[in-house]
């Protein structure tokens, strides 16, 4: 039962992050054509994480991590360079300002 569990948290890790990114990614109107088909391509990188997760579970770490890191910070990496400026980051700018305080 506890590998079960374990499998099914690193996966849930996957979903967590597509469908952190899903909202911002369909708010708003999208006119670059990357932001447009990241909201698709997030979800195909968390299936094809899953799936990599339970083929591979607990072997080759350094490449679970790294596909970590390019789902969780290429699409934050895409928005924020972005030429749109949706009102959701201003908003998400401003409530980290009044919870984190000026650093």
């Amino acid at each position: 039962m506890k590998h079960f569990l374990h499998r099914c948290d690193r996966a849930m890790i996957y979903i967590f992050i597509a469908s952190s990114y899903f909202p911002w990614l369909t708010v708003g109107t999208l006119s670059c054509w990357m932001l447009r088909e990241l909201r698709w391509a997030i979800w195909l990188l968390a299936v094809l994480g899953i799936t990599y997760q339970q083929i591979f579970h607990e072997r080759y770490k350094m490449l679970e991590l790294l596909l970590y890191l390019i789902m969780g910070l290429g699409p934050a990496a895409i928005i924020v360079t972005s030429n749109v400026r949706l009102f959701c980051l201003y908003t998400l700018s401003m409530s980290c300002m009044l919870i984190f305080g000026p650093l």
